[in-house]
């Protein structure tokens, strides 16, 4: 943690458990190379359950009938979140299409290397947020497994 770092999890919650709340270093915004692709958010309410059974072509454009195929670029978004890499831990931890750069040591070494040139706070309110929101108890229901690997 970097010396300007000071906690935000609201009792009885802890920063530790939390990437968003953990780590504040990020890749330069808009920058391609270290972020990649944009991810979609979908209100899926207004979606149709037959749409939503299609295999997604891609979990960048998940619904082709209502995702634009060139999305906008990162300061025209109306929605944007920060890529971060997360501990080591949490990085091997994971089992998805990227299994074999997950078992690699260089392959984690190397996603760091673009992920330490931006620093804010500006994702870190948000649990507070949520609690406010929800309350203490459902929160909790909502976040218990947060940061735990099973």
């Amino acid at each position: 943690l970097d010396s300007s770092w000071t906690p935000m999890a609201p009792h009885p919650f802890n920063d530790e458990d939390f990437v968003t709340l953990r780590y504040r270093w990020h890749t330069e915004r808009g920058a391609f190379n270290g972020n990649k692709y944009p991810k979609t958010l979908i209100d899926v309410t207004r979606v149709s359950e037959e749409d939503i059974g299609i295999k997604a072509p891609s979990i960048h454009n998940p619904i082709e009938k209502y995702c634009i195929p060139d999305p906008p670029h990162y300061s025209l978004s109306l929605f944007r979140v920060n890529h971060y890499l997360d501990s080591a831990e949490a990085f091997y931890y994971r089992t998805d299409a990227r299994i074999d750069m997950r078992e690699c040591e260089e392959c984690y070494a190397k996603k760091g290397l673009g992920a330490n040139v931006s620093i804010d706070d500006d994702i870190r309110p948000w649990l507070q947020r949520f609690v406010d929101s929800v309350g203490v108890e459902k929160a909790l229901e909502l976040l218990a497994d947060a940061g735990k690997f099973q």
